[in-house]
């Protein structure tokens, strides 16, 4: 199945949706697929959260870890869809008086039916 394609998706997950949905670099590979002309397939990256949503069950999560994204740019992405629910805590280094992590995992909820 396309999991690029929300509907595809939807019946796969079938009626009741997946409890967890676990991406531990999909996310990153989509974000950085080229395209033939060599571009980023803006298309792909902005339909992945929609598909992710519309896989989970109602009160599923989505935990995803990133290498590439930081935790507010993954909140920015998905807020459309998902909403924060939990983190989880990684080593952290300091450089130039900045305080990081090389990898963020982050755990989202379905956001309740309007």
């Amino acid at each position: 199945q396309d999991f690029l394609d929300p509907e595809q998706v939807a019946r796969v997950a079938g009626l009741t949706g997946f409890d967890v949905v676990l991406d531990k670099g999909t996310y990153d590979a989509i974000c950085l697929m080229p395209m033939e002309d060599g571009s980023v397939d803006q298309k792909a990256i902005d339909v992945y959260p929609e598909s992710v949503a519309r896989s989970l069950a109602d009160d599923g999560v989505f935990l995803i870890t990133s290498c590439n994204w930081t935790e507010d740019e993954l909140v920015r992405r998905f807020k459309d869809h998902l909403e924060l629910f939990d983190r989880v805590k990684h080593t952290t280094f300091a450089f130039g008086g900045a305080v990081g992590q090389t990898v963020v995992t982050v755990a989202f909820k379905k956001q309740p039916a309007a």
